[in-house]
């Protein structure tokens, strides 16, 4: 009786298969439109499993993921792969819609592998870049965009014009752009020492998890003010948020701003962003200061000061004037009119005060001390010294500011008897930062 037992059980799973598609068969007939019973799931999705042995789901890949490779792969996934799982690898095509098993969603899959560690970080930065438009929504256009990001040197030979004849960045432009800060920032922070960052940064690949990754991004760059990868962050979500028409990518770029001041394409983005809110005016100064900082990054200073003081009167937000006021400061600093640059550094920091009383975490706020120890400075170097050194022990009352040099900080004390803090420390975004001052020009001598 004992060795019935396992023919029973098979009989009952015979009968429990067989049965159900019997009678599917005899009143719906065959129909690949048909929604599969349950059975014929848990079948087919064990099959697929089934079908590939252990020996070669433990194997390595051999090959090395050379740029040549990249290339070889995009171009087989585009001929081999696409018809079936998509260009954006989501599996959502017409093909794809009418087979069972679907097409996986191979962006679910570079997310659970990642996960699980079997991708590294830079295995997932090569994957995720031959699907880069999932994050990018359909902005790129072209099916070569939506297969793999073009590389940079491409991007910038085929990019049109930054801007528009109104001034307003081009939609052409801001494809453009976001494409290329998307994978830079995605390279920078795939890497990122916390797990948190790294699921989060691949998550916005998918639809389906990219706005919760998004604000997790954003909760975590509010919450780690001295990140040395914040501004990646904010520009990853700045991209990625405007491309699609996520109202948290604005307010990114917002704060990249303060952060990556001299960056063209963060402002260029935060133009498109405002034409899209019908904010004209601010549209057309974000259009300018980015040719702005283009001109002043490639040493046409007198272009650069032109476009910054047009840019500036349009500019409302107290976050956005800061950095335009501080870069003319830098401009005045360089050609030795420091009268003119302890005012614009003024600017910056009466700016820079009013967005860290309403928001002390922001970007903006991270960067008061600089702004503080270049209007002390230009103030020293204008002959104004007991008034550099009175606004040095307000910032210090105030903001914690320590004194930009040694030299600075021990003529207050001895000479206009300031009570100051023995804390001397340049603020990191002046430390590469080397002031140059025309031989010509001497400054005022100290009262």
């Amino acid at each position: 009786m004992f060795g019935k037992r396992p023919l029973l059980f098979v009989a009952f799973i015979a009968a429990a298969v067989i049965i159900p598609l019997g009678y599917k068969l005899r009143t719906h007939g065959f129909s690949a439109r048909e929604k599969p019973m349950a059975i014929e799931v848990w079948l087919a999705e064990h099959a697929r499993d089934l079908a590939t042995p252990s020996a070669v789901k433990a194997l390595v890949n051999p090959i090395q993921p050379t740029p040549m490779i990249l290339a070889g792969a995009r171009d087989h996934y585009a001929d081999h792969c696409a018809t079936c799982h998509g260009n954006k690898g989501d599996g959502k095509t017409m093909y794809g819609d009418g087979m069972f098993p679907p097409p996986p969603d191979l962006r679910a899959e570079l997310l659970r592998l990642l996960a699980e560690g079997q991708l590294t970080p830079e295995q997932a930065i090569q994957l995720a870049q031959i699907l880069e438009s999932g994050a990018l929504g359909e902005t790129g256009g072209t099916a070569e965009a939506r297969l793999g990001a073009p590389s940079p040197d491409a991007a910038s030979e085929t990019a049109p014009a930054a801007t528009a004849t109104d001034g307003a960045v081009t939609e052409a432009s801001f494809d453009a752009t976001a494409s290329e800060s998307y994978r830079a920032a995605f390279t920078a922070l795939a890497a990122h020492p916390d797990a948190q960052v790294r699921l989060a940064v691949a998550q916005m690949s998918q639809s389906s998890t990219r706005d919760a990754a998004m604000e997790t991004l954003w909760t975590y760059a509010n919450d780690h003010p001295d990140d040395p990868l914040r501004d990646e962050i904010y520009l990853l979500c700045g991209s990625v948020g405007e491309a699609n028409n996520n109202p948290l990518g604005q307010r990114a770029l917002e704060q990249a701003t303060s952060l990556r001041s001299r960056d063209p394409a963060v402002w260029r983005m935060l133009s498109r962003s405002y034409q899209r809110a019908n904010r004209s005016g601010e549209a057309q100064a974000a259009a300018q200061v980015s040719e702005g900082v283009e001109a002043q990054n490639a040493g046409d200073t007198a272009q650069a000061e032109a476009q910054l003081q047009q840019a500036l009167p349009q500019l409302t937000a107290p976050q956005l004037r800061a950095p335009v006021a501080s870069e003319l400061g830098q401009i005045a600093e360089a050609r030795g009119d420091f009268s003119a640059a302890s005012a614009r550094f003024s600017q910056a920091y009466t700016a820079r005060e009013e967005v860290a009383q309403a928001a002390p975490d922001s970007a903006a706020a991270g960067v008061i001390q600089a702004d503080a120890q270049q209007l002390v400075r230009a103030l020293d170097r204008s002959g104004r010294t007991r008034e550099a050194c009175e606004r040095l022990r307000q910032a210090q009352e105030q903001h914690d500011v320590a004194a930009p040099d040694e030299e600075l900080l021990q003529r207050c004390q001895r000479q206009f008897r300031t009570n100051l803090r023995n804390d001397v420390q340049l603020a990191p975004q002046l430390r590469q930062r080397a002031i140059q001052v025309r031989p010509e020009v001497t400054p005022a001598p100290t009262p």
